[in-house]
């Protein structure tokens, strides 16, 4: 009866919150002159470098900020990341609740592994498709912006905040030094991870042209079962081997940093254009109703 209690009050203060943040929204009113405030130069600017990534960035920023759609269906992804990893850290034993070190160890590789394919999907989803005019129009040159900027996003956006909320679990449950050196391990794999599956990824995000049915389920079904099998456990286990072991972590982070840099170089090498247009399904409907 009381975790009900708690339910219930969790979800009113949340609906309530919701629904007053919705009902400002719905009161349309010009922000006076005063108030207007103009946006100063970030080190995030400085990391984009050219115009062409910083509208880009900034794009994909107040499309996710403004787009319900896109947000739940990240929100979706997290959701499944944190349920499966508190299903593999918290045990029933003799009849109380306990946490897995294993389990507690594999929890944060699954969330970004979650968050990050959850990002790859998102940006797939047009957010206004008609108003892609605009990138098709000054596309000339804006190749190499639109790959540079998608990962940029994904790593602010999705990698960091995810480390940044498990950092007081991971030094409250191993201490500063190890949780440290698991946080800089979880940080490394998750910037290969981007690399990996944002590879192929030239699109402006939002921007593209989506037909479902499009995907091959079998290979996504193996991708997912091996994301948060596989790859979230090697993880844990390579954190557990490094943590007695601080020369070898310094080589590991050292190996990290040189496959990812020799990824993106790799990458940058590759000629194209930015795509537009989504494959088109095999079976193709024709619209008579």
């Amino acid at each position: 009866m009381r975790l009900l209690g708690l339910a219930l009050a969790v979800f009113g203060a949340s609906w309530a919150l919701g629904f007053a943040r919705h009902y400002r929204q719905t009161l349309e009113a010009e922000v006076p002159a005063a108030r207007r405030r103009t946006r100063r130069r970030s080190i995030v600017d400085g990391l984009l470098g050219s115009n062409q990534a910083r509208a880009i960035y900034y794009f994909t920023g107040q499309t996710l900020a403004r787009s319900p759609k896109h947000r739940l269906f990240l929100a979706t992804y997290l959701t499944a990341g944190v349920s499966l990893g508190l299903m593999v850290s918290i045990t029933v034993e003799r009849g109380g609740i306990g946490v897995s070190d294993v389990g507690l160890r594999a929890l944060p590789a699954l969330i970004v592994f979650f968050v990050v394919s959850g990002f790859r999907a998102a940006f797939q989803f047009p957010a206004e498709l008609p108003a892609n005019w605009l990138f098709k129009l000054t596309e000339s040159g804006w190749v190499e912006a639109a790959r540079r900027v998608a990962r940029l996003r994904v790593t602010v956006s999705g990698l960091l905040p995810v480390m940044a909320l498990l950092a007081p679990l991971e030094i409250w449950r191993w201490g500063w030094s190890a949780g440290a050196l698991h946080l800089a391990v979880q940080v490394a794999a998750g910037m290969l991870l981007i690399e990996i599956l944002f590879y192929s990824f030239d699109k402006i995000p939002f921007t593209c042209s989506y037909y479902p049915g499009g995907l091959n389920l079998i290979f996504l079904a193996v991708a997912y079962l091996y994301g948060f099998t596989a790859y979230s456990f090697q993880i844990a286990d390579l954190d557990a081997w490094l943590e007695a072991r601080p020369g070898s972590a310094a080589l590991c982070l050292a190996g990290a940093a040189a496959l990812w840099m020799a990824l993106r170089r790799f990458r940058r090498r590759g000629t194209g254009s930015i795509r537009f247009e989504g494959g088109e399904p095999a079976i193709q409907t024709l619209e008579l109703s």
